[in-house]
């Protein structure tokens, strides 16, 4: 037998039942073995947002361009970016985190 969950029904409630080792002759989860895009895809993706919300606001603070178009501001709000800055830089750490803790 397989040391993978077995995905079964219940004969009285006729709802799905997980088990480790399923008393009734049924097929393993689908679902268990593979994850789209892997085990840490929320993880990586709280990182590259993370890191592109902290690293745009920075470089909006830091490198305004050299010409503002009509109806545009010629800074970007310097408080409002460095505080998005920080909640990215925040989220990438957060990320980085959980990859590495696992």
């Amino acid at each position: 037998m397989s040391a993978l969950p077995h995905r079964c029904t219940n004969p009285t409630t006729s709802l799905p039942v997980i088990l480790p080792l399923c008393p009734q002759r049924c097929a393993p989860d689908p679902y268990h073995e593979h994850v789209f895009l892997g085990e840490d895809l929320l993880a990586w993706l709280m990182l590259a947002i993370g890191g592109a919300l902290g690293v745009g606001n920075v470089l909006a603070v830091v490198r305004p361009p050299a010409e503002a178009r009509d109806g545009e501001l010629e800074r970007a709000p310097v408080g409002r970016s460095l505080g998005m800055a920080a909640v990215g830089f925040v989220v990438a750490i957060w990320g980085l985190a959980s990859l590495i803790g696992g």
